[in-house]
């Protein structure tokens, strides 16, 4: 995969996997099983094993890596460079993922030929040519100690993505000079694109930067890498709730319940007057009915 002459060098991989699967299913106890194994991987690491429980899940953790269980599945959370490993042992179709996260992360140089005001830069701009209701949100943060992160989307939405300063943020001297770009998927995004994944196998590397890729650039932003539009994953991008939308939401919310009850008490004309949906031929027609019951 070629790189541009912004970036030295890459790597890529998944850095967040969470996921569910039934206890029905007939090989959960072999999934539950290479699960544990990369447990005790982590803990000859050195890293210590802990019980825990999250979200009715009992099980154990190593350094923010989880297995646990409860009536009706497993519970299985990995993260890091660990995620990645993880995946291509433990990953099932039948999983639910509730999230993954791919990475790639540049090398710059000593000169810093990539950085995080040129996402910005380009994310600003990309997002200004939207029409208001089509903006993400953006969001820049800085920290005393080099960090630098720019966030194009909001976490509580089903993707986004984050580009950050991974030299910074990471005590690993192997990062200095690099620049990590990270999408995050939830729930039906993310099982989506872990099952297409999944079938890539053989070439994850091209769609992870694909895939990532593709993100990207559809908020405007340029990656330092070259890519191959027929390894990419497709994603669902979360549209933007436009002016009709919201005005036609809040009639079902907050009016619907009102006129149905006025239209079940035999106010359905009233109503419709009310609302001004009456042509003028209507309001004669009903002026006129109205007048005659009078002089009855």
């Amino acid at each position: 995969m070629a790189l541009s002459s912004r970036a030295k060098h890459i790597e890529v991989g998944i850095d967040w996997l969470s996921a569910t699967i039934p206890t029905d299913r007939t090989d959960v106890a072999a999934i539950k099983e290479r699960a544990y194994e990369i447990l005790r991987l982590m803990s000859d690491a050195g890293n210590l094993i802990r019980p825990m429980s999250s979200l009715g899940y009992v099980g154990v953790s190593v350094q923010g890596s989880f297995i646990g269980e409860r009536d009706d599945g497993i519970l299985v959370r990995f993260t890091g460079a660990w995620a990645d490993k993880a995946f291509w042992h433990v990953y099932h179709p039948a999983m639910h993922v509730s999230r993954i996260d791919l990475q790639c992360t540049v090398w710059n140089g000593p000169k810093g030929k990539y950085t995080g005001a040129t996402v910005r830069r380009e994310a600003n701009d990309f997002n200004n040519s939207l029409r208001k209701n089509y903006r993400r949100k953006i969001r820049e943060v800085t920290d005393n100690l080099n960090g630098h992160t720019i966030y194009i989307g909001s976490p509580k939405s089903e993707n986004f993505c984050r580009t950050y300063d991974k030299g910074a943020e990471d005590k690993d001297k192997r990062y200095q000079n690099s620049w990590r770009f990270e999408v995050q998927w939830h729930n039906d995004s993310a099982t989506r694109i872990a099952d297409g994944l999944y079938r890539r196998s053989d070439t994850r590397e091209q769609a992870i930067l694909s895939t990532v890729s593709d993100y990207y650039t559809s908020r405007g932003v340029k990656v330092p890498w070259a890519t191959d539009a027929k390894y990419s994953i497709s994603f669902s991008t979360e549209q933007p709730v436009s002016d009709v939308q919201t005005k036609l939401e809040w009639l079902r919310k907050q009016v619907s319940p009102t006129i149905r009850v006025l239209t079940a008490l035999g106010y359905r004309t009233n109503v419709i007057d009310a609302l001004g949906l009456l042509s003028d031929s209507h309001h004669a027609l009903i002026e006129e009915q109205t007048n005659a019951q009078a002089s009855t």
